[in-house]
């Protein structure tokens, strides 16, 4: 078991300082308390607080990878959500899923590393690259992607697929957007 020693730590309804909390192999806790335990006299020292995990509540993974792309414009161009959206579509057309997993495990570490114990990934890219190919042989594929990339960096996930079938509002959907598409509930329903 591994032995921390914190200055505090936020219980539901109060902070029990100093804390001393005990770990074992698993990452579960066995020993929390404002006491030492009898049985070790040495500790991790935090000099900090602990809190409880946080959650992220609505990534969309792939987005990682325009981070820069869409908050610089050229000269007099006034950028807007829409803007914005013509970066995410060119992102989503472009991203493998070989580029996926390494965008979705690089992003989740990130997370893990700043204290985040869960993700809800709002999941949308579903369809293959290549515009004459709409699925992969593996439904399933992106979404398994990031499952796996949440796991391996000790990360929860609630996978979200969503069902796009429109564009916009009354509207058919874009080129842009049809890796995001589902015809039919049925298709819809095939991705997880």
């Amino acid at each position: 078991m591994n032995y921390f020693k914190f200055k505090a730590l936020r219980l539901k309804n109060k902070w029990l300082s100093p804390a001393f909390v005990g770990v074992d192999e698993q990452g579960i806790l066995q020993y929390l308390s404002d006491e030492k335990p009898v049985e070790k006299s040495d500790f991790l020292l935090k000099n900090g607080i602990a809190l409880p995990a946080f959650v992220n509540a609505h990534s969309h993974a792939f987005q990682y990878a325009m981070v820069g792309r869409a908050e610089t414009h050229k000269n007099h161009i006034a950028g807007d959500f829409w803007t914005w959206r013509e970066a995410m579509y060119r992102t989503a057309l472009a991203v493998s899923p070989t580029q996926l997993e390494h965008i979705a495990t690089y992003l989740y570490a990130q997370m893990r590393n700043l204290g985040y114990a869960q993700v809800v990934e709002f999941h949308y890219l579903h369809h293959a690259q290549a515009e004459n190919i709409q699925k992969y042989e593996n439904e399933t594929l992106l979404g398994e992607i990031l499952i796996k990339s949440a796991q391996k960096v000790g990360l929860g996930i609630t996978l979200v697929p969503i069902f796009y079938q429109k564009g916009n509002f009354g509207t058919d959907f874009y080129p842009e957007q049809r890796r995001f598409i589902c015809n039919s509930l049925e298709e819809y329903i095939s991705f997880f």
